[in-house]
């Protein structure tokens, strides 16, 4: 028997009846002749009691019933003692199952995975991914949209095309999840059409508010005007709601190891900020990104830095010196040189 058949066959899911083959070769793992023999036996029902036994052969037989009786119950304990051990690899996220299906190796090359976006920029924006799983084996699959698992959906084996809806621009890099192993992964770019401008009230609703593009200044400075709120039933004095500008598109052959990145930013608690008045500065890159949190000095002790692969947190590093006045213009200034970054506020450099 398969681990698979074994796996399907204790899963709290699993409605159907097992195949005869099955039910017959755990029958025999516990010692009986067949399935119909394992029923027979454990059935009380079909035991019949009505026929008295003679004394005489009850004392001849006693010794050897006592034999019988106490090999079957040895059968049942182990029996009992191994169905208990095989539920318990089943029904624990860290057990030998679980870890020979992280271990398991799959040939990539039987493994197709692409995708195509709907539109040419902007969003929503639809995708449709194509895939091929049929020649592995395989008890479970997924496409994940990005880095982000609640983006991630289950697929079936015998299909080919699954699409799926993207609301935020960006380099999303999707992946093909089987037996919780990614196998394939490609990047998916949500481009704009330049600067654009939406707003969240909730971070776990995937649909956020787009913005009209003529509610947006980009004279001297990026900012949006107030009416846009209003316009989109957002209630600026009573409800708490996060801002959000992209521009998302091909820049060129740009070295992200080595740049300079320098901009202002502002967060005035007059205009409408929350009162941490948190900004968030962040660089997409084609693996990766860069994100530096910029806070008011009492705030900040919840928020990160995030460098591609390199993180830190308030949680366990001292990030004191990425609280500011952000009632007023602050420049900010990130220095990558050869992969060591450094950033600066008012030109003093704080990490």
């Amino acid at each position: 028997m398969s681990l698979s058949t074994l796996k399907r066959i204790w899963d709290k899911d699993f409605e159907g009846s097992p195949q005869l083959n099955t039910l017959n070769a755990l029958s025999v793992f516990l010692c009986y002749k067949d399935w119909n023999d394992f029923k027979l036996s454990n059935d009380s029902n079909l035991v019949d009691n009505s026929t008295e036994i003679e004394p005489q052969l009850k004392n001849e037989s006693l010794d050897e019933n006592t034999r019988l009786k106490s090999t079957k119950i040895n059968y049942i304990i182990a029996s009992i003692s191994i169905l208990i051990l095989i539920a318990l690899l089943f029904f624990n996220r860290n057990n030998l199952f679980s870890t020979f299906i992280k271990n398991q190796v799959f040939d990539t090359t039987l493994v197709k995975f692409s995708s195509k976006t709907t539109v040419i920029t902007g969003v929503p924006n639809s995708v449709i991914f194509n895939y091929d799983i049929s020649q592995i084996d395989c008890d479970s699959a997924f496409i994940q949209q990005s880095w982000d698992k609640r983006r991630r959906v289950k697929i079936k084996k015998e299909d080919n095309f699954y699409s799926s809806i993207y609301y935020f621009p960006g380099n999303h890099r999707a992946k093909l999840i089987v037996n919780n192993q990614i196998v394939k992964e490609h990047n998916i770019q949500i481009t704009t059409d330049g600067w654009m401008c939406l707003v969240q009230k909730d971070f776990k609703n995937p649909v956020p508010i787009y913005i009209s593009s003529e509610y947006l200044t980009m004279q001297n400075q990026l900012s949006v005007e107030p009416e846009a709120f209003e316009n989109n039933n957002i209630d600026t004095k009573n409800e708490d709601f996060y801002v959000s500008f992209y521009n998302v598109k091909q820049f060129g052959n740009l070295d992200m190891d080595n740049c300079i990145f320098e901009t202002e930013i502002k967060n005035n608690v007059d205009d409408g900020a929350l009162i941490c008045q948190e900004c968030d500065i962040i660089l997409i890159c084609e693996f990766g990104m860069i994100n530096v949190p910029i806070t008011t000095p009492g705030c900040v002790s919840n928020i990160r830095l995030i460098a591609n692969d390199f993180r830190i947190s308030s949680d366990t590093d001292d990030m004191s010196a990425f609280g500011c006045d952000l009632n007023n213009w602050q420049k900010i200034k990130f220095k990558n040189a050869d992969r060591n970054l450094s950033i600066s506020i008012e030109d003093k450099e704080i990490y």
